[in-house]
């Protein structure tokens, strides 16, 4: 019944049903979580981040403060493991356990493209801006932008280091 009523809504002559019809009359269902944006900030998929900052951004539940807990204890933990590897280019599992201290083993990989994206200089930054956006969020600066506008605003600069 569901896909009856979504062929008539397509447009006149249309033989497929796109994504995009989907969304304009279903709309989007998924509900996005802030470790998804860090994961594809890990890996610097920029159009899935700044999807994901969109969405979480407009959910009626986003709270800037939580986002940027949430980024700082992923930022301080590539920052913390790139400063690990450039001690030591093979770190021991133990010291590595300890640098990533928190981190189910499964999330190891996704930290290891991580710091090849965010060197220790670019985690450094990464969290500079964090404590900029943190202050923002809170009202600082007389911010007039939304929160959500916030965090797009972020993730972009977070993408561009």
């Amino acid at each position: 019944m569901e896909t009856d009523k979504l062929t008539k809504n397509l447009p006149e002559g249309a033989t497929r049903v796109t994504v995009a019809d989907i969304e304009r009359n279903v709309g989007v269902s998924r509900q996005f979580s802030i470790f998804e944006l860090t994961r594809e900030l890990s890996y610097k998929h920029g159009a899935k981040a700044l999807g994901i900052a969109a969405h979480l951004g407009d959910s009626a539940k986003f709270a800037m403060p939580m986002a940027v807990s949430a980024l700082f204890t992923h930022f301080s933990r590539i920052l913390r493991y790139g400063a690990l590897l450039e001690r030591s280019r093979q770190p021991s599992p133990e010291d590595k356990a300890r640098a990533l201290s928190g981190v189910n083993p499964y999330f190891y990989r996704e930290y290891d493209a991580a710091v090849r994206n965010y060197p220790v200089r670019k985690a450094m930054a990464a969290v500079s801006l964090l404590c900029e956006y943190d202050y923002l969020g809170k009202g600082g600066d007389g911010a007039a932008a939304s929160p959500g506008e916030l965090l797009t605003e972020l993730t972009a600069k977070l993408l561009n280091l």
